[in-house]
């Protein structure tokens, strides 16, 4: 008698209903939890900011969390800081970032239209000039404005 595939499959553990219907994915490993503390200094993807005291948020992570998160204005981002002046409000920065997105686009049709036909360029698309990478202006405003907050 030849042993079923069920055998030869590690146990696993059944979902109770509400997990299954809810479309909750079920861990893979016994994986253990990231300290509570080092979440809390995660800031939301900015990371500690100098002078934090791991020991004081190690021991009231969440309450950490929700003080930094009741203070005032504690994301706004000063105008009148000189550290500042360089920033774009709102309004510049999607003006910036549609114009930047329309000159892409311009350049991509350019370059569709220009495509040498395959008689033309023996070598091929291999020996093509590759340019060099432009930073996308939505990088540089997202690290400017990151940097502003640390």
């Amino acid at each position: 008698m030849k042993p079923s595939d069920d055998e030869d499959r590690p146990p696993t553990r059944r979902a109770p209903a509400g997990e299954m219907e809810a479309g909750l994915a079920l861990p893979a490993s016994n994986a253990k939890p990231p300290d509570p503390a080092l979440a809390a200094l995660h800031r939301f993807g900015l990371g500690a900011r100098p002078g934090d005291d791991f020991a004081k948020i190690a021991a009231d992570p969440r309450g950490y969390l929700k003080t930094e998160l009741e203070q005032q204005d504690i994301a706004l981002i000063s105008p009148d800081d000189p550290r500042n002046a360089g920033l774009l409000d709102s309004t510049a920065a999607i003006q910036a970032s549609m114009a930047a997105a329309m000159e892409r686009k311009a350049a991509r049709d350019e370059k569709a239209v220009m495509q040498p036909m395959p008689a033309d360029d023996p070598a091929g698309p291999a020996v093509a000039k590759a340019k060099p990478a432009l930073p996308r202006v939505e990088a540089d405003i997202y690290r400017d404005n990151a940097q502003a907050r640390l």
